[in-house]
């Protein structure tokens, strides 16, 4: 019996230690392609704990930024990919997107913290609260991010708004779906979006 307690023990603490394992870092490859395909944030992200899902996430953002996009498109592919990032990780959503605080620009913040918001309502208030810790609520960032979590649609802008609640079309009676019930990639954008290239909608 007594064995049997201690090989129950084991597999237990085992359990974290095999996640951990599962995580792969991505490649600069994976990397640069999430500005073509955001949606693959989730498999890059799949098994990560949130301090590795913030580090993918922070390096698809700086990635984004670095390109020759427009002002407009990168506002989307941002929002798009946090959207996807926050989904994925659920219940560490709130972790993650502290980490994240962290690395960002002023108005990267705002983009962000607007598009987790539209993606898990649920857990608007938990992500928001430890973005706070990071960045402090009476810091010129703090203020933004309580701003852009209360108004999310003026960050966003309309289209962008409507656009990133399609992928969150699952939440039903206040409950985030899980992640093996993830909506594909909407196909039907919304008019007034830019025509960022990518991988879905052909």
């Amino acid at each position: 019996m007594k064995r049997f307690g201690i090989m129950f023990l084991v597999g237990l603490l085992s359990i974290p230690l095999a996640q951990a394992m599962g995580f792969t870092p991505p490649t600069a490859e994976q990397i640069a392609a999430l500005s073509a395909d955001p949606h693959g944030i989730i498999k890059l992200i799949k098994d990560a704990n949130p301090t590795q899902a913030a580090d993918v996430l922070s390096k698809g953002i700086a990635g984004v930024e670095a390109s020759t996009l427009k002002p407009a498109e990168k506002k989307q592919l941002i929002a798009r990919l946090t959207a996807y990032a926050v989904i994925a990780m659920h219940g560490d959503a709130p972790a993650m997107m502290a980490i994240l605080a962290g690395s960002l620009t002023l108005d990267e913040l705002k983009i962000v913290v607007a598009a987790a918001t539209v993606a898990d309502p649920v857990q608007a208030q938990a992500i928001l609260h430890e973005m706070l810790k990071t960045l402090g609520a009476d810091s010129e960032k703090g203020q933004a991010v309580i701003q852009a979590a209360a108004f999310p649609m003026a960050v966003l802008g309309g289209s962008l708004h409507d656009f990133l609640q399609q992928l969150v079309i699952g939440i039903t009676g206040g409950s985030p779906f899980g992640i093996n019930n993830l909506p594909p990639p909407p196909t039907n954008r919304p008019p007034g979006l830019p025509n960022l290239p990518t991988r879905y909608g052909k």
